[in-house]
């Protein structure tokens, strides 16, 4: 296998859907290239699964370590990306659409109006 094998494959690797000939395969490029190698350390820092549980990374609770490993994942796997830009839409998407009306104003209604309708006012 070569690097854009290695490329081509290390998403399925990473859910775990290669067949186990093509695990070994990736195993062993890894094993034989330095450049792969670092890539492949990076990627694994966190997996796919870990990086959907956007929540507190969009909340920004996360230590700084963990953010960066976040950060270093979204910028290597171009699915975590994609999903972080969706569900950052879902969620401004929402709050927009929960978002109370403003307030309308209620129609002018003219002084001499007001003054017809207390006049005729019964007193209690």
């Amino acid at each position: 296998m070569n690097c854009n094998g290695y490329m081509e494959h290390i998403s399925a690797f990473c859910e775990r859907k290669l067949a186990p000939e093509k695990v070994r395969e990736v195993e062993a490029h890894v094993a034989e290239c330095p450049k792969c190698a670092e890539f492949h350390r990076v990627a694994f820092e966190i997996t796919c699964r870990e990086a959907v549980e956007l929540y507190e990374y969009l909340e920004n609770t996360l230590s700084p370590e963990r953010r960066a490993v976040f950060e270093r994942h979204f910028a290597i796997c171009p699915d975590c990306k994609n999903y972080l830009e969706t569900y950052k839409a879902t969620v401004r998407l929402s709050r927009a659409a929960l978002a109370p009306e403003p307030a309308s104003e209620l129609p002018s209604v003219s002084e001499e109006f007001v003054r017809s309708i207390l006049k005729r006012r019964k007193p209690s």
